[in-house]
């Protein structure tokens, strides 16, 4: 639709704006569903007991949460694939906290600790898995990815490519979004900071919103403690 004008071809849309709104009603139904599917999503939890307030962490996830497991292996005898098979079976959220540590000369030598509980005698077990065993693991089936540890998002920098780590390699494997650290971090800080981002994540789906809100809430904690 042309409309008149001392330039040629000037249109009717370079003058208009479209806006949909949506009602109040259909923003509140549509906050409902999300949070009440975002609850049934099936969680998956690997984390290192040692770590402070590790256990304020797995009982919200538990409160919020209707499909919770941890990372249990029922065999007396257990090994690396035993734990990769575990870690490769569909889950909507894979939650993983231990340490880790980037290889910034050999990315394949990068490596996250998982712990999981042996269910013979209830014991808590930390194995290390580096980067070129986690590449193995199909991750397309997983939305979200947790990896609490220090550098999982970094690793040996490669032109073109980015960092090559933990992170890039479940990116690559089909992870709908990861989300890491760069730098170490300490658990005491960061575990109540996963717990405020999936406080926000239930009432909303942009991870970058929620990243952003824990974030800025951090930082005015910091600034006044």
């Amino acid at each position: 639709l042309l409309t008149p004008s001392a330039k040629k071809d000037r249109f009717l849309i370079h003058q208009t704006a479209i806006v949909n709104l949506p009602s109040v009603i259909f923003l509140q139904f549509h906050h409902q569903k999300f949070a009440e599917n975002y609850s049934k999503k099936k969680i998956l939890i690997s984390a290192n007991p040692e770590f402070p307030k590790v256990d304020k962490l797995i009982n919200f996830v538990k409160t919020q949460f209707r499909n919770v497991e941890q990372l249990m292996i029922d065999k007396p005898s257990i090994s690396k694939e035993d734990i990769l098979e575990k870690i490769n079976q569909p889950h909507d959220i894979s939650i993983f906290l231990g340490h880790s540590k980037a290889d910034l000369e050999n990315s394949d030598s990068t490596f996250f600790e998982f712990t999981y509980t042996r269910q013979t005698d209830n014991q808590a077990i930390t194995v290390r898995i580096p980067l070129a065993e986690l590449k193995n693991i199909d991750w397309a089936r997983t939305e979200s990815i947790f990896l609490i540890g220090c550098e999982t998002a970094s690793g040996k920098s490669i032109r073109g490519t980015g960092s090559a780590g933990i992170q890039q390699a479940i990116l690559i494997s089909g992870a709908k979004e990861v989300l890491a650290t760069l730098w170490e971090i300490d658990a005491y800080h960061a575990i109540p900071q996963i717990i405020e981002f999936l406080k926000y994540q239930i009432n909303q789906e942009n991870s970058a919103s929620a990243l952003r809100e824990v974030q800025i809430r951090k930082i005015q904690e910091l600034q006044n403690s």
